[in-house]
């Protein structure tokens, strides 16, 4: 089974790209649903995300307030690297885990794992293949904008927290475009399909 490593920066279209995979029959893991998971209500994580950052950050029913989370650590790295040191360990478990369960079933030629901060975490040897989800910075600005409400300024603030897309690019085997139509992520989506499938398991 060959195992590739999906990621992308802010508001790239890793989201996009992962639901096209799934429509396509592959089979996926998705970093970001299992964040959700690990970090529900007296979970492990959600006690560590307590501890650290307080009740402020937590709604009546004690669920995380993750929008407000989010523009916090995007504004202190310090909170950021706290964040990510009590939620990354726990997801990449679960991740190989799930890759070891998928490839030992035999159910799969191809797995995709989406992993938004994956040359960031240093997991790129996880994998077999990566593929990024390439959009030019002034595309994630307009759209992180337009997505979460934020101002111009906040948008660059963001992206700064992050690992240049274009350095990024550098550092994956694969880039799917994302700046244009769906119409032409979903073509580029199912060419790299055809090509990764092509290797040996």
């Amino acid at each position: 089974m060959i195992k590739i490593g999906l990621t992308g920066g802010l508001a790239t279209g890793k989201s996009v790209v992962l639901k096209i995979l799934r429509a396509s029959g592959v089979t996926v893991i998705d970093a970001d649903r299992l964040c959700n998971e690990i970090a529900q209500p007296y979970q492990e994580a959600w006690w560590e995300i307590y501890k650290h950052f307080g009740r402020g950050y937590f709604a009546p029913d004690m669920s995380l307030k993750r929008s407000r989370l989010k523009r916090f650590i995007f504004s202190d790295q310090k909170a950021r690297l706290a964040l990510n040191k009590i939620i990354h360990p726990r997801v990449k478990e679960i991740i190989l885990k799930d890759l070891g369960k998928i490839e030992e079933s035999g159910t799969a030629d191809l797995a995709v794992a989406e992993i938004p901060l994956l040359f960031e975490a240093g997991w790129k040897d996880c994998f077999d293949k990566t593929v990024l989800v390439y959009a030019r910075p002034e595309v994630q600005i307009d759209r992180l904008i337009r997505r979460d409400g934020i101002s111009p300024a906040e948008a660059q603030k963001w992206l700064a927290a992050q690992m240049p897309i274009d350095e990024k690019k550098k550092l994956a085997d694969y880039v799917v475009d994302n700046n244009g139509p769906l119409e032409e992520t979903r073509k580029q989506i199912l060419s790299l399909i055809t090509i990764l499938g092509g290797y040996p398991a």
